[in-house]
């Protein structure tokens, strides 16, 4: 995990870097962004439960309905976003929210993310400003460097709002909501994120 928190730091660093200088300096046109930070993650979900029993020397699983659990952790947060403003004050994009998570019983990080639509309106068309946010798409519950690509995938959701202090970059308190399953594990969850973001926003 530790890894991963040096390889996410060290990348927002050289955008930071970079983003500084880039393009015009106006938000009309196309945007590029990343964003790092801190939040809690709370989930909840349900699987069915088996019962085992024995007939004749075999193992007989029975289904006994369905057990449901809650877990809450706090980690790595990251926000990522590509996508077009057609004004210096509203913004449509591509969104990426990810929550990384450092499951002790695991060897592996698990990821609970929400991808789709995302927009961005700002009070201002320079900074300083306070703007708002929200988006809506997928979400997607998955252990990426394991080795098993598949994943369970459901509704998500994110409303947000944040502050871009300095040209190119803001700090964003954002929530995230998604319902992600998959019918092969039994597997049914609701996932929950809150989240403070230092992001660095190109354009």
């Amino acid at each position: 995990m530790k890894k991963q928190w040096v390889v996410l730091v060290v990348a927002t660093l050289f955008l930071i870097t970079n983003y500084a200088n880039a393009w015009d300096g106006h938000r009309e046109g196309f945007i590029l962004g990343l964003g790092a930070g801190y939040g809690n993650h709370w989930l909840t979900y349900e699987s069915t439960k088996y019962e085992m029993s024995y007939y004749y020397g075999m193992r007989i699983f029975t289904e006994a309905g369905t057990e449901t659990k809650t877990a809450s952790q706090t980690g790595l947060m990251s926000d990522f976003k590509i996508g077009y403003a057609p004004s210096d004050q509203l913004m449509i994009y591509w969104m990426s929210k990810v929550a990384w998570l450092d499951i002790s019983e695991k060897e592996y990080m698990i990821t609970s993310g929400i991808g789709g639509l995302g927009i961005s309106y700002y009070q201002e068309p320079t900074a300083p400003s306070a703007y708002f946010s929200g988006g809506v798409g997928y979400s997607t519950w998955q252990a990426p460097l394991s080795g098993n690509p598949e994943s369970a995938i459901g509704l998500g959701l994110s409303v947000g709002a944040g502050y871009e202090f300095a040209k190119h970059i803001s700090l964003e308190c954002n929530l995230t909501w998604g319902h992600p399953s998959k019918k092969e594990w039994d597997w049914d969850a609701k996932a929950l994120a809150v989240r403070v973001t230092v992001n660095v926003l190109g354009y």
